[in-house]
């Protein structure tokens, strides 16, 4: 992983992912607990049509248990569509009814509020599920699925998880509404 000029949505600069082995990985200081509301969002620009289960963001801890993570990335079922696996589910919980682009910045958010989570897409709501998961996050991951076997090909920039908030709670302006 390294720091590019080439693409960036703030700030001059972006994470820029290969595609191949690249994620950078923290520690999560927080917990996102049962019924805790929260927003986890991100700027990306894909650089190709992802294969299955690449991941923007996943937060999990360290191992492949479902039930306890969240990830959020690339469907395993169709292409150009972000899914969400893990939460309360064994498998993938939510597929988004709307592609996103190729070459172009486009702004993904999950949020969670009183029990259901919703998920916009560019700041239009595609749509939404009932969640009341604990997830297990002692690791954050950027650039890679859970199993760190699939990496995400393409740039990632201001990554945010917003514990014990829902941001958004209809359709916003992502150039205008979010990290003001």
């Amino acid at each position: 992983a390294q720091i590019s000029t080439t693409q960036s949505k703030y700030g001059g600069s972006s994470l820029l992912l290969d595609g191949n082995s690249d994620y950078v990985s923290t520690t999560a200081l927080f917990t996102l607990d049962t019924s805790e509301d929260f927003t986890i969002e991100c700027w990306f620009y894909a650089l190709s049509d992802q294969t299955a289960n690449r991941s923007l963001i996943v937060i999990n801890n360290g191992t492949n248990n479902l039930a306890t993570s969240f990830q959020l990335g690339k469907s395993s079922s169709t292409p150009s569509k972000l899914g969400i696996n893990g939460m309360s589910s064994s498998g993938e919980t939510y597929v988004f009814n709307n592609s996103y682009p190729l070459y172009t910045w486009s702004h993904v958010a999950i949020v969670r509020i009183s029990d259901i989570v919703y998920c916009y897409l560019d700041g239009i709501l595609d749509g939404s599920f009932s969640d009341t998961s604990t997830i297990d996050d002692s690791t954050i991951r950027v650039g890679v699925n859970r199993g760190l076997t699939a990496y995400w090909d393409g740039y990632i920039d201001s990554v945010r998880i917003t514990k014990g908030v829902g941001r958004y709670t209809a359709n916003f302006n992502p150039e205008t509404d979010t990290f003001a």
